[in-house]
């Protein structure tokens, strides 16, 4: 990956044996989760990334993949010497660091999933019916293609393709083998990511933890930033 690509954009601060390193949602950047971290600083050593196409850290010449972005904190953890870090990721960020963890499980000691992505959702009738009507338009040019969401529309092509990359990519599937311990904090009217997903993970990963924050969304963290940061304190010193 060094080779290919510069080092993604982070900072490290905080003092301490022990590393969380903090992975952002998409279209957040290492500050996204600052409100968090900075509770930490004084027992921890802390990285917080910039992905690639966020942040300061440019965009890739072409598209990525999950396994791309995986890669790239691994090689953070592998250029400090890191032993044994604890995973804190918003969304996105939880995908990527319940992916690293299935493929590194040696790197992590533990995971914080704050309304993480990765599951795959339900999806009703009407949707099937949407896709397969956007499918027949681009290949017989018959109305109005469908343009996708705003996260999608201001994407550059090749983001476009990595967005694509990334949103299919679910990991329901391989969840169950990750052994590390799991705080997963989720807000019971997200609609993002919703709390079936949440469910899902509880389910799956034997030793995890579901904490849920009444009338907080998507962004729970930062509706309940107190709340989470005790939660993961005593996640920390092992619950």
């Amino acid at each position: 990956m060094r080779g290919a690509r510069a080092i993604i954009n982070h900072i490290v601060k905080g003092h301490g044996e022990e590393c969380l390193i903090f992975l952002h949602g998409w279209g957040g950047n290492k500050e996204s989760l600052s409100g968090i971290y900075s509770a930490f600083l004084n027992d921890y050593r802390i990285i917080a990334v910039d992905f690639y196409g966020f942040g300061e850290t440019p965009e890739a010449d072409s598209p990525l993949t999950l396994n791309d972005y995986i890669d790239s904190v691994v090689e953070i953890i592998e250029i400090y010497g890191l032993n044994k870090v604890y995973l804190i990721g918003h969304s996105f960020g939880g995908k990527v660091a319940m992916g690293l963890t299935l493929k590194r499980a040696d790197l992590v000691n533990g995971l914080v999933l704050i309304s993480a992505s990765g599951m795959r959702p339900r999806r009703k009738v009407t949707y099937y019916i949407k896709v397969l009507k956007h499918k027949l338009n681009k290949k017989f040019g018959i109305g109005k293609p469908q343009e996708g969401s705003p996260d999608y529309k201001k994407l550059s092509a090749v983001g476009k393709k990595t967005f694509v990359n990334i949103v299919n990519t679910h990991l329901d599937k391989k969840i169950s083998k990750i052994n590390a311990r799991v705080l997963a904090i989720w807000g019971a009217k997200d609609k993002e990511t919703p709390l079936y997903m949440a469910r899902r993970i509880e389910k799956k990963i034997k030793k995890s933890r579901l904490v849920i924050f009444r009338n907080a969304g998507h962004f729970c963290y930062l509706e309940r930033t107190e709340i989470t940061v005790n939660e993961i304190k005593e996640f920390l010193n092992g619950f």
